[in-house]
């Protein structure tokens, strides 16, 4: 199919939706069963400025160059404290005081005096320790407003810091040595002009975002034994999400993996990611991926959140065009 670039008529975009259909229906995505799918669909310009070939998966016609994958590789970390009870997601603070990992409830320091009345009971056999009481409140507050499992309030001696570091503490300075692969960015139509300069988009034609050729702790869980000033940290890594920004001012899209066309398929538009651009373009997409990550440190649980570098790669989104002839 030929697309005049030529200051004539813009196709109305219901008609781009119906011109689309129509090769899909005539076997645009047909009978490729177990051929690869291609490197390089889009729209291709290169050859002639005047005109673009419209380039679809096992389709007839338009170019059938091929260029590489657009699969970049990152990793990182560095991220402010989340706060977890029985794998839900609570406060850090509250009314109740500072979310303690150790004890699994919020504290607040209410003796630092063994003679001080009313907390001899907390102090007894730490007088001559260093260290103060707490009142520790089990109270926990869901970052959705829900309260869980609330299990009563005690005062209790806790050694000071000088004691040495939180299980939390140390799990945490392990997880922060563990490097993990962010995946690249899968485009289609329109791919990275880094990896495929004849790569185009079309305005109105759905986009599709997945995760390209992602590693362990995204496509599936990872289990990594650290260890830091001679403790042993078990931490296991998951995919809590993508999020795709696709640079022209929309939302950020949430997603999981993303799914990628397969050949075959008669489908318009991605099952589970996908954006519809509106205005005609160069934009600049970006995924960022962030984990959930379980850990295990001296007989205390918990978890902490990674979110890696994003990934970000520039796409070109072209209007179609054509020559009416009268």
């Amino acid at each position: 199919m030929i697309l005049k670039d030529e200051p004539m008529a813009l196709l109305p975009r219901s008609l781009i939706a119906l011109l689309s259909t129509a090769f899909l229906l005539a076997g645009g995505f047909g009978p490729i069963a177990a051929a690869a799918f291609p490197t390089d669909p889009g729209i291709d310009c290169s050859v002639d400025p005047s005109a673009c070939d419209i380039v679809f998966p096992g389709g007839s016609g338009g170019s059938e160059e091929s260029g590489a994958g657009g699969d970049d590789v990152g990793g990182g970390s560095g991220e402010p404290r989340r706060c977890w009870y029985a794998s839900i997601e609570i406060h850090c603070e509250t009314g109740d005081g500072t979310w303690n990992d150790s004890l699994e409830c919020y504290t607040r320091v209410v003796s630092t005096d063994p003679a001080d009345p009313g907390y001899e009971a907390a102090w007894r056999g730490h007088e001559g320790d260093e260290g103060h009481v707490v009142h520790c409140v089990r109270r926990p507050v869901g970052v959705d407003g829900s309260q869980i499992n609330y299990t009563g309030q005690w005062d209790q001696w806790i050694a000071t810091a000088s004691a040495g570091p939180s299980p939390a503490a140390i799990a945490r300075a392990a997880i922060a040595r563990i490097a993990w692969s962010a995946p690249g960015l899968g485009l289609y139509p329109g791919a990275t002009l880094a990896s495929q300069p004849r790569s185009r988009g079309l305005v109105g034609l759905p986009q599709w975002f997945w995760a390209a050729d992602p590693g362990p702790g995204v496509a599936s869980p990872r289990t990594d034994v650290v260890s830091h000033d001679g403790v042993t940290v078990t931490a296991t890594s998951s995919l809590e999400s993508i999020v795709w920004d696709p640079g022209d001012g929309s939302a950020p899209i949430v997603c999981g993996l993303g799914s990628r066309p397969v050949a075959g398929e008669q489908r318009w538009e991605s099952p589970d990611c996908g954006h519809v651009y509106e205005t005609a373009g160069v934009f600049t997409v970006s995924a960022t991926v962030t984990l959930t990550v379980a850990w295990e440190c001296l007989g205390v649980s918990g978890v902490e959140v990674k979110t890696l570098p994003a990934e970000a790669g520039q796409i070109r989104v072209d209007e179609m065009r054509v020559l009416v002839v009268a």
